[in-house]
C-alpha cells in the first residue's frame, strides 16, 4: 500500500507541500529561514535566501557565538556548535556537551582546564 498523500501545507525537512503529486519536487516549496537563523556557519540577515548578500559569515561577527563556533570547529564539533547556535536551548546545549565529552574524554582533553573552559562557555558549572 503506498504512503498517503500529505495534506497541502505539510512541512517536511524544510519544504512545504503545495499540492499535487508529492513525488514532483516542484510541488514542494523551500521554507525561507527565519531572520537570524544559522545554517552552515552563516546567519540569515534578511530578504532572499538565494541571495548571498542575505547571509553573514558568523565567524566574522565577533562576540560569543563566533568565538564558540571557531573554537568548536577547531575541536571537530562544528556541526554540534552550529545546531546549538541556531537553536540555543537545553536540548542542543546538552547534545553539544555530550559530543564534546564523548570525543575528548577518551584523549584526556576532558580532564583539564581546557574542558572546564569549554563547559563554562556553555554555562555548565
Amino acid at each position: 500500500m503506498p504512503p498517503p498523500t500529505p495534506k497541502v501545507g505539510t512541512v517536511d525537512n524544510g519544504y512545504k507541500f503545495a499540492g499535487g503529486s508529492p513525488a514532483d519536487p516542484n510541488n514542494w516549496k523551500k521554507i525561507p529561514p527565519l531572520k537570524g537563523a544559522v545554517e552552515d556557519g552563516f546567519r540569515f540577515i534578511g530578504k532572499d535566501p538565494a541571495d548571498p548578500n542575505s547571509w553573514s559569515d558568523v565567524s566574522k561577527e565577533g562576540g560569543f557565538w563566533s568565538s564558540l563556533l571557531d573554537g568548536a570547529q577547531t575541536l571537530g564539533l562544528g556541526d554540534e556548535a552550529t545546531a546549538f547556535a541556531a537553536n540555543p536551548n537545553e536540548k542542543t546545549r546538552r547534545a553539544f556537551l555530550a559530543a564534546g565529552n564523548s570525543k575528548y574524554q577518551s584523549v584526556e582533553f576532558g580532564e583539564g582546564a581546557n574542558w572546564v573552559a569549554f563547559k563554562q562557555r556553555l554555562g555548565v558549572p
